[in-house]
């Protein structure tokens, strides 16, 4: 299984890591990404775009076993062929290639056997990539990226979405359709118009 983003994008970030050694080091979401595993019982987890890697030894410290996969970090290169319980793409999806970014999201999702995790950046990087242009090279509103997501199958009834408006958006897919309020860890309630946790009244997919 390879990936279908453009290789002289992928040659760019190569560079960039190179270049800045801080790039790509962070490990955001670490303690939300735990809620979740523990929550739908993820033993496996596969960081697609690790950058560095950082987040996927954080997991496996606390016994989540993740795989680690960057197309621009040599020893992470090679896309494993096998499923995981869930898949983070965490920072991601805002740097594929425009000719490809659905294609690399259909990768993604066919590595998971139950949950997807994206956080997307809605805005301009603070970095530049060496040619000049923004890291985030699709940069889009939380929405444009829900109309896009929406098309994959089963995604439309499946997904929770929190987002500040142009600045993050955060789903949490679950393949399994189930829905569950990872702020305070109980039931969704479905109502006549939307799913909604009874405690913290977090709305769910509309």
């Amino acid at each position: 299984m390879g990936v279908s983003m453009n290789p002289q994008l992928i040659e760019q970030y190569k560079i960039l890591h190179k270049q800045n050694k801080s790039y790509g080091g962070g490990a955001t979401y670490l303690n939300k990404i735990l809620a979740i595993c523990n929550v739908k019982n993820c033993r496996t987890a596969l960081d697609y775009g690790c950058g560095k890697g950082i987040l996927a030894d954080k997991l496996n410290e606390a016994g989540i076993l993740c795989d680690k996969y960057d197309p621009a970090i040599e020893e992470f290169s090679n896309l494993p062929n096998k499923k995981y319980d869930i898949v983070i793409a965490n920072d991601v999806l805002e740097h594929l290639s425009h000719s490809s970014y659905l294609t690399d999201i259909r990768t993604m999702m066919s590595l998971s056997r139950n949950i997807m995790f994206f956080n997307i950046s809605c805005r301009p990087a603070k970095f530049f990539l060496p040619n000049g242009k923004n890291c985030h090279t699709i940069i889009a509103s939380p929405e444009w990226w829900i109309k896009k997501l929406i098309t994959f199958k089963n995604v439309k009834q499946n997904f929770q979405k929190f987002h500040e408006p142009n600045q993050n958006l955060e789903i949490v897919l679950s393949l399994d359709k189930e829905y569950h309020c990872y702020t305070c860890e109980q039931d969704m309630i479905k109502f006549d118009t939307c799913w909604a946790c009874p405690k913290c009244e977090k709305a769910g997919p509309q």
